[in-house]
């Protein structure tokens, strides 16, 4: 069983190499299941450390610019 501290810190990593992230490729990531991909992704955008992007029928995550080295 992995933390939430070790899954958000995986998050951030990931998306320090990749501009963003999606719902599947956290599920694939952190072999979870959709609902617990979601609830960690909303969690981290209500908290300020990821930014939900809305696109027509897309979403994804990023970094906010503040984090981008």
């Amino acid at each position: 069983d992995v933390s939430l501290e070790a899954r958000i810190k995986i998050i951030v990593e990931y998306l320090s190499h990749n501009k963003r992230i999606f719902n599947k490729d956290c599920r694939k990531l952190l072999n979870l299941g959709d609902g617990q991909s979601y609830k960690i992704l909303k969690m981290l955008s209500n908290k300020g450390i990821i930014k939900q992007i809305k696109e027509k029928e897309i979403t994804y995550y990023t970094l906010p610019w503040f984090f981008i080295f």
